[in-house]
């Protein structure tokens, strides 16, 4: 158990198990990009070519490793989504353990989003993914102010002569 802070000074008591699930949902939430299954299958593919032509058992071994470690990693993610799929709604221990690990305010402005988007009610229940999303989507749009605020505007821009 650690103890997590909020903005807000709020210190709750989350398990690293919490804070794990949470941050895999927001880091694997979108389908991963088609390099890693590449990666994994062509090195599984050149293992048996390396050993005919190098005579070496240690480097086919190690792109056979290789490749059985993009296989567990792609089934992992695949564990999870299913999972994620069984159970769509958010929990409220979710929600905590996200504010604690990434910040009240993120959360709140994430929270908004989904208020502004219709069905806007009051009543309506979390899903997971609209979340994730949400919360993906604020982070994003902070990276790419932040980014923007060191450009250069285009009032700010002196003409030449």
């Amino acid at each position: 158990m650690t103890l997590g802070a909020t903005d807000t000074e709020t210190h709750v008591r989350i398990s690293m198990l919490d804070r794990i699930a949470v941050r895999s949902d927001m880091a694997n939430w979108r389908m991963p990009s088609p390099w890693a299954i590449g990666f994994g299958i062509g090195s599984g593919i050149l293992a048996f070519p390396v050993i005919k032509v190098t005579g070496s058992l240690t480097i086919a071994g190690i792109l056979f490793v290789l490749s059985l470690v993009t296989v567990m990693w792609l089934t992992a993610l695949m564990i999870r989504r299913a999972w994620c799929e069984r159970h769509p709604y958010l929990p409220p221990r979710w929600l905590t353990v996200a504010r604690a690990t990434m910040g009240d305010d993120l959360i709140d402005a994430a929270l908004e989003r989904l208020r502004d988007t219709p069905p806007g009610s009051h009543d309506r229940v979390l899903r997971r993914g609209e979340m994730i999303e949400a919360i993906l989507d604020e982070r994003h749009a902070r990276l790419d102010a932040r980014k923007a605020a060191t450009g250069v505007r285009l009032g700010d821009a002196v003409p030449r002569p």
